[in-house]
């Protein structure tokens, strides 16, 4: 079994190459221009023939290349998404499920030709708490996601599951429903929940996301930061 995982992530490369160390035989590329250290890249439409020939079966663990129908029509393609399909397909999943309170989790699945929507493989979830902001949330998914992995990857390997299609289409959101959040206008209406929820949402480490523009018209970036009350907090 000749597989090849793709990969645009710093922790999904650890696990490839854990993955590596327990089966062998993985290729390990990132997509063009990205920023991983000692690994060659691969584009997945570009390089559509070279990838059908050479591998039995392609995984895509964060990596932001859309696949093309030759290839999932050629080649078993699997995708680990760090969300709880249906719900909050496409980007940053966690940041969409504190600001909607929808599910938040990980799914295996099959690629097929629509955005983090084929058959289901496995996924479980987690909760996102009241004090868990984009960055402390992500730290859950990398927990959960390697679990969820390794437990399962003998079995993906030889084609040794059950997919079952999502109950529903779901909800999509993309690159730029992420950025449209990122401008807090500080004359907008609503609740404070609201307002605190878009901001756990915008705050992940040290990303300079949300922002209002002050009076001098500089832009003012803002994080949030949440502590619960004798629990111990999850470092990220």
């Amino acid at each position: 079994m000749n597989t090849l995982i793709i990969t645009d992530n710093v922790f999904a490369l650890s696990l490839t190459n854990e993955l590596n160390d327990l089966y062998g035989n993985i290729e390990v590329r990132q997509s063009p221009n990205g920023l991983l250290p000692d690994t060659p890249s691969i584009n997945v439409v570009k390089d559509t023939n070279e990838i059908i020939k050479n591998y039995d079966l392609v995984i895509s663990i964060h990596c932001k290349q859309f696949f093309p129908t030759e290839l999932i029509k050629n080649v078993r393609c699997i995708n680990i998404h760090p969300g709880y399909n249906p719900c909050n397909r496409g980007w940053y999943p966690q940041v969409f499920s504190i600001l909607n309170g929808m599910t938040a989790g990980v799914t295996i699945h099959e690629i097929d030709n629509q955005l983090d929507h084929g058959k289901i493989i496995i996924q479980k979830e987690y909760k996102i708490e009241s004090w868990d902001t984009s960055g402390s949330a992500y730290a859950k998914i990398m927990k959960l996601e390697r679990e969820l992995v390794l437990e399962n990857f003998v079995s993906i390997l030889n084609n040794n599951y059950i997919a079952i299609a999502p109950e529903s289409e779901g909800n999509v959101n993309y690159k730029k429903d992420f950025d449209e959040l990122n401008y807090i206008n500080l004359k907008e209406n609503g609740t404070f929940g609201d307002f605190l929820n878009r901001l756990r949402a915008m705050t992940h480490d040290d990303f300079r996301n949300a922002y209002f523009i002050d009076d001098s018209g500089k832009k003012v970036f803002i994080r949030i930061h949440l502590e619960a009350e004798n629990i111990e907090q999850t470092p990220y």
